[in-house]
């Protein structure tokens, strides 16, 4: 019997692989904060920092997942099927994503931006 890898299972894979992902993550969530050409590099550091002290693992590779991706992609959706990313934890860590707004701005000098569409809250 032959296996096949899927992409998903590959994103699965990566996404649950250790401390050489999670530095791969942040240095992507480094460089979406670095698209604003507002922020600075220190700034950006300091916002990827916060962001990982106050959110749980699976909450900031979702957050990556999305950051990283266009919406609506067959990328972003094979990354989110392969989380197991319910609407529901989608808006979760999007609340706590955007809790840390005013963090964010007055101890890293960095604005969140919004650009996904309506906010439901």
């Amino acid at each position: 019997m032959k296996y096949k890898l899927t992409t998903a299972s590959m994103i699965m894979a990566l996404a649950f692989s250790g401390t050489a992902i999670a530095g791969s993550m942040d240095e992507d969530m480094h460089g979406v904060c670095m698209k604003d050409k507002a922020n600075s590099d220190e700034n950006c550091s300091c916002a990827v920092d916060l962001v990982k002290s106050h959110m749980e693992a699976d909450d900031y590779t979702l957050l990556h997942a999305m950051a990283t991706t266009e919406e609506g992609s067959d990328e972003r959706n094979a990354k989110l099927a392969a989380l197991g990313a319910t609407p529901e934890k989608m808006q979760a860590m999007s609340e706590k994503f955007g809790a840390m707004g005013g963090d964010l701005k007055s101890k890293c000098n960095i604005t969140i931006n919004n650009n996904d569409g309506e906010s439901a809250g």
